[in-house]
């Protein structure tokens, strides 16, 4: 059966970007990784990896490989490959980005977690499945799992269902994440979900930015970029799906 997730290796690649000089020639080199010859396309997904990236991320690149992370990552396209359906003929490149969000000035974290799992459209279309993480994290072998599986269900999710717009159907989204990653799930770190569902209720048909941002990320994400906060504790979305997953 051919493979439909395929990784494509760039951690040795950013490291070798990122022992240039910080200057333009550094930035130039990542741009023509980016966009190839096509100057207003994106051939390769690294937009999450800092170009001018400093010591941080360059660690941070050291320790997943020291985890072997992109051998985790063939490992879990292994495994999706033989559990696809035969009528499935998309293929996808599984791309690790690194987001630095500790000296990155240009990299706030939740949000750009939001668009990696939410805005899937321009990701893909192109065919690629991009699993974030960011330099503030403490990485695992178990945690790198975790994190592809989940952004594969993304993607399979979006193919199957288009994007996604209120904020019912971004919590269905993250349902069926959830819900496929079975034992893989995370330890629950919320246990009392009655205000959490009661907000839901009321704003399952939303569509604001503002108001999904909040669910997902609570409010002190929210404070940071200027939203309006609804009172609800860090990751409150994530953590709701995850126990309707377990009903």
């Amino acid at each position: 059966m051919q493979a439909r997730f395929v990784v494509t290796p760039i951690l040795s690649k950013i490291q070798a970007l990122y022992a240039l000089p910080r200057n333009s020639a550094r930035f130039k080199e990542y741009l023509q990784q980016l966009q190839g010859d096509t100057k207003d396309d994106m051939v390769l997904p690294i937009a999450g990896f800092n170009p001018m990236a400093k010591e941080v991320a360059i660690h941070k690149i050291e320790e997943l490989q020291a985890l072997r992370a992109e051998d985790i990552l063939r490992e879990v396209a292994e495994s999706l490959n033989q559990s696809i359906p035969r009528s499935v003929h998309r293929k996808f490149q599984i791309v690790l980005n690194l987001g630095d969000d500790v000296q990155g000035a240009w990299t706030n974290r939740y949000a750009t977690d939001y668009t990696s799992k939410f805005k899937l459209n321009p990701m893909v279309k192109r065919g690629f499945c991009v699993p974030y993480f960011y330099t503030s994290e403490s990485f695992s072998e178990e945690g790198i799992r975790r994190r592809a599986f989940a952004y594969a269900y993304r993607t399979w999710y979006w193919l199957e269902h288009g994007p996604q717009r209120t904020l019912k159907e971004l919590l269905q989204q993250e349902v069926y994440v959830a819900r496929s990653l079975g034992a893989l799930r995370e330890a629950p770190t919320i246990t009392d979900f009655s205000e959490i569902a009661d907000f839901y209720q009321t704003a399952m048909d939303e569509d604001d930015y503002s108001v999904l941002f909040n669910f997902f990320y609570g409010d002190e994400a929210s404070e940071a970029l200027g939203y309006t906060t609804f009172d609800l504790p860090a990751e409150a979305g994530f953590a709701y799906a995850d126990y309707l997953a377990n009903q």
